[in-house]
This record gives structure tokens, sequence and C-alpha cells, in this order.
């Protein structure tokens, strides 16, 4: 992914706005990616910014409960329904690496040696589903900048992928850390010196 030619004229500070309560988040979201992120549609964006708002109001992630959760005076068919299209958008996942790319700005800002934690998690009960995380350590928690789904775990080549993805997300004067639990195997830990960052992993 070549990374967007705005990208260098943005300012980005890490937000220290404290959001005490849920509605408080769409509105300072809404700020802050219509700044950053100019080239997202303005309606997808906001569709985007009201299923937030639904979430963070119900709770509960399903489709069916955000579509009853958002506002508005058409019938809860019609509101199941606009999540639905904005889950299945494809102009959004072409996206998704843009926001990626913002929250690990935000979360990253000027660290040279940022932290990232790297991990495969069954997502099925049936073991057909894996996935595949980037994610920062931040207030007690990780934070993802990265994730894609694939068919088996421990996948060179989508191992690879993400380091590709990382190289375009990351800001340019950080040297990641990687930190990885056991399973990930010698050509994953190649593939991260050939790239001139470091890696803490466990091994078996």
């Amino acid at each position: 992914m070549k990374r967007p030619a705005w990208v260098g004229m943005l300012l980005i500070a890490k937000p220290t706005i404290c959001l005490r309560r849920p509605m408080q988040a769409p509105r300072f979201l809404h700020t802050l990616l219509t700044s950053s992120l100019p080239l997202v549609h303005a309606k997808r964006l906001q569709a985007l910014l009201d299923t937030v708002g639904a979430l963070l109001g119900e709770r509960r992630l399903g489709l069916t409960a955000l579509g009853r959760a958002l506002p508005g005076p058409v019938a809860t068919k019609h509101t199941i329904k606009r999540v639905d299209r904005l889950l299945g958008n494809p102009h959004l996942h072409q996206e998704r690496p843009l926001f990626y790319w913002l929250v690990a700005s935000l979360l990253i800002g000027h660290m040279t040696r940022p932290l990232i934690l790297v991990d495969w998690s069954p997502i099925d009960d049936r073991g057909k589903r894996f996935l595949l995380r980037a994610a920062v350590p931040f207030a007690g928690r990780s934070l993802p900048i990265f994730e894609k789904v694939h068919h088996k775990d421990g996948c060179q080549h989508c191992e690879a992928y993400l380091l590709a993805a990382l190289a375009e997300i990351l800001p340019d004067n950080a040297t990641p850390i990687l930190v990885t639990d056991a399973g990930f195997r010698n050509p994953w830990f190649e593939a991260v010196e050939a790239r001139g960052w470091y890696y803490v992993g466990r091994v078996r």
C-alpha cells in the first residue's frame, strides 16, 4: 500500500480528552477523522460513526443489535439493513489501512522503539478462521493497529503480509520491537531482522 501523499502534511497529536460519556466518543471521532482522513467519503464516515455510537450505547456487537440501536425515525428493518450495507461496503474495507495508520500514529507518536504485540488467535469453533493481529500495549490493554483473518495459523505468507503492512502503517522514525508468543518460526524472525527491526519471541 502506497502511503497517501497527504500523510506527510498531517499534524497528529495524542488526544488528551477524557471521554466520560459514551456519546462523547462519536463527536470526538468525527472531528479527528474528518480532519485526518479527508479521502474517506463523508456519508460512509458518518454511517461508521453512527454505528460506533450504537455500539457504545448498546454494548452489543451483533449486526441486528447495532441496527436496532441506531437512532432515526425509520423502521428497525431499515436501520438493520443500513448496518449490513456498512459492514459489507468494499470501499470501507479498502480504507481500513488508513484507519490503522491513524491509530498507529496516535498510539506510537514519536516513539522510536515501540513495542508491538503480534499473535495468532482462533476466531471460530471449527478452527477454520484465525486472526493475525498486531497491537500496541496502552494503559493496561493492547490496541490493534492491524489485523487480518486467514484460513490457517502459522502461515508464513500471511506473516510476511503483516510485516509489509506494518512498514506502511508505522511512523517513519519508528523501529519496532515485535513481541510474539510461541508458534512463530525462524522465517518470521529472519524476515523481521531483514527489515532492520527487533523481536522478542518465546520458543518451545
